[in-house]
């Protein structure tokens, strides 16, 4: 009996640790850098890849003090996060580690893991914020240039 419980709890633990390597290799790889941090900001979690945004190693990043720190001041309201559960789309400029100055789009989830209360995922969205500009200027240089069209074929009408 002893020998088939045994069976069944090595199963359970193969399973577990496949899926801490699934969580870690998925952590890994990801394009978005993922923190868990206390109630008081303090990091109990930084992804490894976080150098990817902001090229700090997680050692660094830890060393800078606290999420607030790293991300910038009134990051969120804890009774906001508290009614809400989440908060979506926070947009911040944060510089990265060399001087490029990226924009990053956060997510803050409240969750309870050990000492992590707040989950915070971090996108960089610089590419798509340029491009929305570059079309948004596309888009003004063509309606000037439709206005100067009516203008000319006005001019040559009179």
């Amino acid at each position: 009996m002893g020998g088939a419980n045994n069976g069944g709890r090595e199963q359970s633990f193969e399973a577990l640790r496949e899926s801490e390597e699934l969580h870690r290799a998925t952590l890994s790889n990801i394009s978005d850098a993922v923190f868990m941090a206390d109630d008081a900001g303090e990091f109990t979690y930084v992804c490894p890849n976080v150098d990817v945004i902001f090229g700090f190693t997680p050692d660094e990043v830890r060393a800078t003090g606290n999420l607030n720190t790293f991300l910038g001041g009134d990051l969120f309201d804890p009774r906001e996060l508290d009614a809400r559960g989440e908060i979506q789309n926070v947009e911040r400029e944060v510089i990265a580690k060399g001087g490029a100055h990226r924009i990053i789009l956060i997510h803050l989830k409240r969750v309870s893991i050990r000492s992590g209360t707040v989950l915070c995922t971090c996108r960089d969205v610089t590419a798509l914020k340029q491009a929305e500009k570059q079309l948004a200027l596309a888009r003004l240089e063509l309606a000037h240039a439709g206005r100067l069209a009516l203008v000319g074929e006005l001019t040559a009408s009179i």
